[in-house]
């Protein structure tokens, strides 16, 4: 007879099933500090979308479609109890009780509150993909919306992808929303895309997307009786996946531009029979939402997206984004510039990229704690993170390279540093004539970079300056429509997932 090892749990204990529960609820952020009334739970829509499991499907090659709570899910919340009971084999009162310990404090009324019945439904299409649709209530990770907030909701949305393992093209393309006009609010999950590659079918990954935001512009969002008016103030994300939600032409094309109607040039490359698209041109007829509609530039649309069909401005409601436009793009390629020469006629000496890498690793030394990283040296260009570029482009750039860089080029510099400078500032980015003079030297700092860098320096990103002052006009402080909520967000959703198979389970 085998030997047992005696000192082995049979079954996990029920205080560590309430640590499990209890961490695992923290992490994605639906449990957060909640104030007000008491009694109120969070309700998932009665219009939850179900995924069609067609023979459609077979646009998504060998992905597969998670549609986690829908946006009403993380919206809504009415009085009065779920009416549909938590898994009866689960004492989930006993393991959430600690959560309702201050019903002064809390906006959800009841344990039975938190969780509705987890449904599973599952169909296979011709080609086997099987498709699972976990629907479950939201724990409201911005617990005041349910007490007494009753202006508008503007929802920011975000679309990108993330790899999940480095050694698999498994990736997550998930859709996130962020309230804008609520203090503190954190990135939630709309829906998640899980596959080998980006959706092929743009408008079958936004169709259950787009069905609700249709129906909440219709009927709003319901609050303690009242009806809050619900709009998308802003969607947010890098250039390729922009080009993929308006089914438009990418940055890379002669007329990739999103904001204006300019055609781009191709130029080769230095030492390269390779080459890239430029955008000499900064004075173009700009794009608006009647001809982005209208194709008023045929050649700049490939086809016609859903988004077309809600209440959105398809070309002001789809900012830039200043993380990757000023940070990983254009800060990024002036340090390239200068320390590796990528571009013509530019390239430090020897002693002066020493001199900068350790002035950059001193000066680290002396940031104060709320910088989240500290700035590496300029070896470490390759691998610096958005968040290090930033603090260069905004903070330390000008000090550090006032000892570096000749005269020409340390002034070029300050145009950009003080143009996006004034674009993040909430006070300035308010005043019409500060964005007038921000929009004027991030101008000259483009015409500029033909003559320093050369022509072929002004691609995609460096052209996108020009427009960056509208975006200010519009939402006010850059800082506001960034993606750097979510891209923190989707660190966070990757660290849940603790296996390589079913990660839908997860």
């Amino acid at each position: 007879m085998p030997r047992v090892n005696s000192r082995c749990k049979a079954v996990v204990s029920l205080r560590q099933q309430q640590r499990r529960i209890r961490a695992t609820l923290e992490r994605i952020y639906l449990v957060d500090e909640v104030v007000a009334e008491p009694n109120i739970a969070a309700e998932s829509s009665s219009i939850q979308p179900e995924v069609n499991c067609s023979s459609s499907m077979n646009h998504l090659s060998d992905c597969e479609v998670y549609n986690v709570p829908g946006i009403e899910a993380v919206l809504t919340m009415d009085d009065g109890d779920s009416s549909e009971p938590v898994d009866e084999e689960s004492d989930v009162d006993s393991y959430l009780s600690l959560y309702d310990s201050d019903s002064q404090n809390s906006c959800y009324g009841s344990d039975e509150n938190l969780f509705k019945n987890i449904d599973w439904s599952s169909s296979e299409s011709e080609n086997g993909l099987e498709d699972e649709v976990k629907k479950k209530r939201l724990l409201s990770n911005s617990g005041p919306l349910g007490c007494g907030i009753e202006y508008s909701k503007e929802l920011c949305v975000n679309v990108d992808g993330i790899p999940l393992y480095k050694s698999s093209r498994s990736q997550f393309w998930p859709i996130l929303g962020l309230l804008r006009n609520i203090d503190g609010a954190k990135p939630f999950v709309i829906g998640i895309f899980e596959g080998t590659s980006k959706p092929l079918d743009v408008n079958l990954f936004l169709e259950d997307f787009v069905r609700e935001v249709k129906f909440l512009e219709t009927n709003g969002v319901i609050l303690n009786g009242k009806v809050i008016p619900f709009k998308i103030s802003a969607i947010l994300c890098d250039a390729p996946a922009r080009s993929f939600l308006t089914d438009v032409k990418g940055h890379t094309a002669y007329f990739g531009c999103p904001k204006c109607e300019t055609k781009g040039k191709y130029a080769k490359n230095h030492n390269s029979k390779k080459g890239r698209v430029t955008f000499p041109t900064s004075n173009a007829r700009l794009r608006n939402n009647h001809s982005f509609r209208t194709r008023r530039q045929a050649e700049h649309h490939k086809g016609r997206s859903l988004l077309e069909e809600l209440n959105l401005d398809m070309v002001l409601n789809i900012p830039l984004d200043s993380m990757h436009l000023c940070d990983l793009g254009v800060m990024k390629k002036l340090m390239l510039a200068w320390a590796k020469g990528k571009f013509e006629r530019v390239k430090l000496s020897k002693a002066l990229f020493c001199l900068l890498d350790r002035l950059m690793c001193s000066v680290s030394n002396f940031m104060p704690t709320i910088f989240c990283r500290k700035l590496r040296g300029v070896v470490d260009l390759d691998r610096l993170k958005s968040t290090e570029l930033r603090q260069f482009r905004l903070f330390l750039g000008p000090v550090i390279l006032k000892t570096i860089l000749p005269i020409q080029l340390y002034q070029h510099f300050l145009l950009f540093h003080y143009g996006t400078r004034i674009l993040s500032d909430p006070e300035l980015s308010g005043l019409p004539e500060m964005i007038s003079y921000a929009d004027k030297i991030l101008k000259l700092f483009v015409h500029q970079s033909k003559t320093l860098y050369g022509k072929k320096f002004v691609s995609f990103n460096v052209h996108c300056l020009t427009h960056l002052a509208q975006e200010a006009t519009t939402y006010g402080s850059i800082d506001t429509i960034t993606c750097y909520p979510f891209e923190n967000f989707l660190q966070i959703l990757k660290t849940l997932l603790k296996r390589v198979q079913s990660h839908s389970l997860q």
